[in-house]
Parts: C-alpha cells; structure tokens; sequence
C-alpha cells in the first residue's frame, strides 16, 4: 500500500515529469516509437519507386487473377511481403557492403595484419545484432508471404470447385 507521503511525493514527480519542452525535445520524442522499426515494416520509402512497386503488385494481380476484394487484399499483401523480402535482402547487402568498407580501410591504414582485431571482433553497430534482427524479420516475413499465398490458393480452389460443382 502507497503511503500518503509516498503518494504527494509521486503526485509533485508527476507536476514535474511532463515530458520535453523544447521543440527540439519534441521532434525527437516524437520518434521515440520508431526506434525499433526497421524500414521493412514501411509498404514504401522514400526512395523506393513507386511505380516500381505499382508494377510489382499489377504483374501479381494479373498472375492470381483475384476474383473478389479479399482475393485483392491477399494478392496486396502478397506483393507487400515480396517488396519487403527485397528490402530487407538489400538492407542485408548493404551491412555486409559497409563492414567489407571498413574491413578494407582498417587493412589499408594498419598494413601488418597482427595488428589488426578485424574478424574477431566485428563493430558492434553492425554485427551480429542488426544481422540477426534482420535475419528474424525476413523469416516472420517468409511465413506471411506463404500464408498469404496458401490462404489465396485455398480459396482460389475452393472457388473453382464450387464453380464446377454448379
């Protein structure tokens, strides 16, 4: 049980604790949320092309002919998880791209290889957690896909069964 000297103390805490003032302060809080996203939860960036992707979902559209709006919704996700798959892997390319960089420069600038930690002891901005992070992404993000494409299928077959039925 909350004392009431404990609870005036939590009550003057609160008056005090009223999140950031600045606009600076602000902007910054604002993106407090975001922190754990990574880009392949967005459908697009912003240097992604749309027209690209439009393409993308038409050419998948016009390969599972959807019959309905949920047949349309699952062949949006499909090319959703498709887009996102991509991303990642470049994402993925990318880290790789900068640690073959840095792996290269600290060769260049320290040419006595027993001298040089690289191999050992990867930078731990890049290594193994944001791989590992991206490698948990792209397998939630596989199972989705076949969801969605089994779940497309099924009701696909469903629908021509019942055609020929009738």
């Amino acid at each position: 049980m909350t004392s009431d000297a404990q609870l005036i103390a939590n009550r003057l805490n609160a008056q005090r604790s009223t999140g950031p003032n600045t606009p600076q302060g602000k902007e910054k809080s604002s993106k407090n949320a975001r922190k754990r996203r990574l880009p392949g939860d967005l459908p697009l960036t912003l240097i992604e092309d749309e027209a690209a992707f439009t393409a993308h979902h038409e050419a998948l559209q016009a390969a599972f002919s959807p019959y309905d709006a949920f047949e349309a919704e699952l062949v949006r996700q499909i090319a959703l998880h498709q887009w996102r798959l991509g991303r990642l892997q470049r994402i993925e390319a990318a880290l790789f791209d900068a640690e073959t960089h840095r792996i290269d420069h600290a060769r260049a600038v320290h040419p006595d290889p027993s001298k040089l930690r690289i191999g050992r002891a990867p930078p731990p901005d890049i290594w193994p957690e944001r791989i590992e992070g991206l490698a948990r992404r792209e397998a939630a993000l596989d199972r989705a896909l076949a969801r969605a494409i089994a779940l497309l299928e099924r009701r696909q077959a469903a629908r021509r069964h019942d055609e020929k039925i009738s």
